[in-house]
């Protein structure tokens, strides 16, 4: 049977629902299977988007995300009312972050099946993720609706009015939730702490304590508990709560600063200075650390637009801030770069990869240092570690796939630019690249689809139409290659390429003399480009 997978983990049944619970940025999600509906495709057809499905849940269990993409994409396309693979795409974009893709996929699963409650509740999670708290209500309402005895679903319904500011229905979202799930401590702890805004303290202080009595190693309810009883005037209490926190969450600044408040009260001013003086030290560092942070984002405006010497100016500053920073490192690595002093830009990477070794940016543009500097092996071994910390960055794979196909790999290379293009559908380079490799490969028809696959997708793109033009014209079809050149054209006047390969094709079909015209303005454009 199908199956279908969630955000933080997977489920796989046939015919029956259970539940499991993910903590979510404050939600919790529900993954759950839909059974896929009938007719349509061929049957062949449809038995092989099961499968693909399949296949793409088992690779996404094992974190191989871009080839999981690629497996429900295809699905998807063999069987475009399979809801189950619209789900799993979405499910597996969310976890890679392409948020906005996988509320595409989540909205065609729903509509593909509209009576699936997980389904909405999913939808509506990455709505309120995305701060889209009205199209998170919507969603969350029909998900209730439809599974009204869904303790997930009252709960994030729940968290969503309160974050709109609407604490009577997230009350009693939180209360239906706790009804159906009584055992349930994010609901204890959420329905606590809206009643204690409300001033219902002896109310929030059994809600605390019941989502403490659930999960007693929660450092969260602890001191939630602990501040209700500080209210309450039961000080002994509090700060037995507050210091169990803190033996949770040795860096809890809040508790440690309430802590500090019951005990300069009670009269004990040296400890509650030598308190203070930690939670000082804490946010002096966390200030510093701000300062670096605000500083490090300016610089790199300044690298977008290509402004190297104010880059470096911040980033000197960001470092006398915090020092041991690998952002900045890398940022001045790209300033360097920028400046064309690849030695400066090697050290410098090396230096934020030495920092933070699973920092993947940093392992790209050393590796396309390397590069420029004529290491081609050694940039290739950046290349692959950068793969290895972040399978589902797809800028790491398309740099490999550079690498490789100037290395000669050309099947590698292909291999990687398609991973690129799961990860990234909008990937231009990526996919530009995979149809230059397989050109390379003797595989022309397969790069004439693949530019005019993307020639549908990116209609005002030069680029794409100068590499269909040349596709074309290896294969022969001159007409359709100087219409493709054209095209290019008119989207890209000055392009000194697109004018030399129309030259070629209109060469091709006997008409010398605007032949010439287009060589010339190639010229013109690109002395490098001569005639041949």
């Amino acid at each position: 049977m199908p199956g279908t997978l969630g955000g933080s983990g997977y489920i796989r049944r046939a015919f029956w629902c259970g539940f499991l619970v993910f903590l979510f940025s404050g939600l919790i999600l529900c993954s759950t299977p839909s059974v896929a509906q009938s007719r349509e495709p061929s049957r062949a057809d449809q038995q092989t988007a099961v499968q693909l499905n399949e296949e793409g849940i088992a690779l996404a269990k094992k974190t191989e995300y871009a080839s999981a993409i690629e497996k429900f994409r295809r699905a998807s396309e063999l069987w475009p009312q399979f809801p189950d693979a619209q789900y799993n795409l979405a499910a597996t974009l969310e976890k890679i972050g392409q948020l906005d893709q996988a509320i595409s996929a989540y909205q065609a699963a729903v509509r593909l099946k509209p009576d699936s409650g997980p389904m909405h509740l999913s939808l509506g999670l990455a709505f309120a993720r995305n701060n889209d708290l009205l199209g998170a209500v919507n969603e969350l309402q029909r998900a209730v609706a439809l599974e009204p005895r869904d303790p997930l679903a009252h709960y994030n319904l729940g968290l969503t009015f309160e974050q709109q500011g609407k604490r009577e229905d997230a009350l009693a979202e939180y209360r239906k939730a706790i009804q159906i799930r009584p055992e349930f401590g994010p609901a204890h702890e959420r329905l606590g702490i809206v009643l204690r805004r409300q001033g219902k303290q002896i109310e929030a202080v059994e809600e605390f304590q019941s989502a403490v009595r659930i999960s007693p190693n929660d450092a969260n309810a602890r001191y939630n508990l602990g501040l209700a009883l500080k209210s309450e005037g039961k000080v002994e209490e509090a700060l037995k709560e507050l210091d169990e926190a803190l033996r949770l969450k040795p860096d809890f600044e809040q508790a440690r600063y309430n802590r500090a408040m019951i005990i300069r009260n009670r009269g004990e001013q040296s400890q509650a200075n030598k308190e203070m003086q930690e939670i000082a030290g804490l946010s002096d560092f966390r200030g510093k650390v701000a300062q670096a942070k605000h500083l490090t984002l300016s610089a790199a405006e300044h690298l977008k637009n290509r402004e190297p010497d104010n880059a470096l100016t911040d980033l000197a500053s960001a470092l006398e801030f915090w020092k041991d920073n690998p952002a900045a490192y890398y940022l001045k690595g790209l300033a360097f770069e920028q400046k064309e002093n690849l030695a400066e830009a090697r050290a410098n990477l090396e230096k934020a990869v030495d920092l933070k070794p699973d920092y993947p940016e940093a392992l790209i543009g050393l590796g396309r240092v390397l590069w420029e500097l004529g290491d081609r092996q050694a940039a290739l071994t950046e290349f692959d570690k950068a793969v290895a910390v972040a399978p589902d960055l797809a800028e790491a794979h398309y740099n490999r796939g550079l690498a490789q196909a100037w290395l000669g790999d050309a099947t590698s290379a292909a291999a990687e630019f398609r991973t690129a293009l799961a990860l990234k559908p909008d990937y231009v380079d990526a996919g530009i690249n995979l149809g230059l490799t397989l050109m390379r490969m003797r595989k022309v028809e397969e790069a004439i689809r693949q530019f005019q696959s993307m020639a549908k997708s990116f209609p005002d793109n030069p680029g794409v139409q100068n590499n269909l033009g040349l596709a074309l014209l290896e294969q022969g079809d001159i007409n359709e290659a100087a219409g493709a050149f054209r095209q290019s054209l008119r989207l890209d006047p000055d392009s000194a390429e697109a004018h030399y390969n129309l030259a070629l094709a209109l060469r091709k079909q006997g008409d010398g003399q605007a032949a010439a015209a287009e060589f010339k303005r190639a010229q013109d454009l690109n002395p490098a480009l001569s005639p041949p």
